[in-house]
């Protein structure tokens, strides 16, 4: 099954949302900001699965998460 997440980040924590590709919604959390998390969230995803990242300040450290768990950055 393919996927689609979408991450709205914060300051703390970031809020992430999971969609297949019928656009049902699959699952929806919120995770805090510790280094490894994201990437953990992230690795049970098919590699290459696309990941749509709010533009905030300070975000460079989540995209390096999401490389390590071998989803892409749309």
């Amino acid at each position: 099954m393919e996927y689609i997440i979408g991450c709205d980040a914060h300051k703390y924590y970031s809020q992430f949302a999971v969609i297949d590709t019928e656009e049902r919604l699959c699952l929806q959390t919120k995770m805090n900001h510790e280094i490894g998390a994201i990437n953990i969230f992230l690795y049970r995803f098919p590699r290459g699965a696309p990941v749509a990242l709010e533009s905030v300040v300070n975000w460079y450290w989540i995209v390096d998460e999401i490389k390590a768990s071998n989803c892409k950055r749309r």
